[in-house]
């Protein structure tokens, strides 16, 4: 369907932009209703319906309980409960840090609020990504990328052409001269550029880069190769310890040998958020998968609109919903 392309396309922007994954509990997830319009709502690792689907895109909750919601081309921040602490008022938004800042656009500037709501950082960025642990922020100017802390000051000044921001282990993919390498919160090079595309460090200490043969494979802080390169695209390792990757036009999971926990099969596929769950997609549908590769839910389409229902069949969301109710709405709408 193509809202739902749409959607995926979205979704793996808003990652990109917000450096944010789904929350600890919950996974996003979107349907398209009656009107063919997609709607966000979340889920939790059995597929329980936690929150209705309701906003037009949703991002990450953070360990404050809030998450960046978007209702009527607004962002706002809401609850574990889906109502709206931070009222829509944004025109883009990220996910709040430990720091207890999130970053927000307005008038096509960037800054960073409180959980109140009120700016702690002025939007003056053209581009703007969220805190790292250490306390950094990836920040654009002038087409340059450089790294603020929590007053707005620059500690290292923007001088790189890309930035993917810090990794816990204290290191940042960067891009100068075309080719990219890994400095330090001091901006100095730790592993020199040489890389055609450089990825962010997953926990395990392995990162995703691409050299000249266009292939994928996973390097450790030294630089130094771990898993070959020999997909045709890579990602970041998820917190279950698998990584997402193409091969041969189909995705599937890694773990840090290199080796398939998850054969690659699907037509599509998002990382895993942190509840352990990811996105897929298989002769046409969606559905979301377990560490193992198991169904818990899946995407059925009735007259054009999408329900989750079990793998057994079972009604997920709309709990109580009648066929022929759904396609007369359509029906209506589109006669």
């Amino acid at each position: 369907m193509k809202n739902r392309f749409l959607f995926y396309v979205l979704s793996f922007v808003l990652a990109i932009n917000a450096y944010g994954v789904e929350g600890e509990d919950l996974k996003i997830f979107c349907l398209a209703n009656a009107k063919f319009e997609l709607k966000c709502g979340y889920i939790d690792d059995k597929a329980n319906i936690i929150i209705e689907p309701k906003f037009d895109s949703a991002g990450s909750f953070a360990d404050n309980g809030l998450a960046p919601a978007r209702q009527n081309k607004k962002f706002g921040f809401i609850n574990i409960k889906g109502e709206y602490v931070i009222e829509p008022k944004f025109d883009g938004a990220g996910s709040f840090t430990k720091n207890g800042l999130a970053l927000v656009r307005q008038n096509k500037k960037w800054g960073y609020i409180n959980t109140k709501g009120e700016y702690v950082i002025e939007p003056k960025f053209d581009g703007a990504w969220i805190f790292a642990e250490n306390g950094l922020a990836p920040v654009s100017q002038n087409k340059k990328f450089g790294f603020i802390n929590t007053k707005g000051d620059f500690v290292i000044e923007p001088k790189f052409d890309s930035t993917h921001g810090f990794s816990k282990n204290g290191l940042a993919s960067v891009r100068q001269n075309k080719k990219w390498g890994y400095i330090d919160t001091k901006g100095n090079f730790i592993i020199k550029p040489k890389f055609d595309f450089a990825g962010k460090f997953s926990k395990n200490g392995l990162a995703w880069v691409r050299q000249k043969i266009k292939k994928w494979g996973y390097i450790n802080t030294k630089g130094e190769y771990v898993i070959e390169p020999k997909f045709h695209f890579a990602w970041e390792f998820a917190e279950n310890g698998l990584a997402r990757v193409k091969k041969d036009k189909k995705y599937g999971f890694i773990n840090s040998k290199g080796d398939y926990i998850i054969e690659p099969k699907f037509r599509l596929a998002s990382d895993f958020a942190k509840n352990g769950l990811a996105s897929v997609k298989l002769n046409g549908k969606w559905g979301y998968i377990d560490a193992k590769g198991n169904y818990v839910a899946k995407i059925k389409n009735v007259c054009g609109a999408e329900i989750l229902v079990k793998p057994t069949g079972e009604n997920i969301y709309p709990k109580n919903y009648v066929k022929d109710d759904i396609c007369a709405k359509v029906k209506k709408l589109y006669r």
